[in-house]
């Protein structure tokens, strides 16, 4: 019987340590993917505040309802090719190799 409660706390000590690490690891890594989401917050505003320059840029040469044009269809073109890189990506297959 001694043999089978020893067996028992250290299997017990054993799981209890592997929880253990693997808490600490997501409170390593959970701190670094916080940090980065707090990041996005003014990476977007750069954003904006660059797509505004651009549009008042454009609105220069061009009449404003051909500024908002131009910048919809680079939104588009942009959106369409971060879509495709995406799905490449998920799926797995390179459609470079035509053999």
């Amino acid at each position: 019987m001694d043999v089978i409660n020893a067996f028992i706390q250290v299997v017990k000590a054993e799981i209890r340590e592997v929880f253990q690490n693997i808490g600490a690891e997501i409170k390593r890594r959970g701190l670094g993917i916080v940090i980065l989401l707090g990041a996005l917050f003014p990476l977007l505003a750069a954003v904006i505040f660059l797509l505004m320059a651009l549009y008042q840029l454009l609105d220069l040469w061009l009449p404003s309802w051909g500024a908002s044009l131009v910048m919809f269809l680079l939104a588009l073109l942009l959106t369409g090719g971060m879509v495709m890189f995406a799905l490449k990506k998920i799926g797995g297959t390179d459609d470079d190799t035509n053999g």
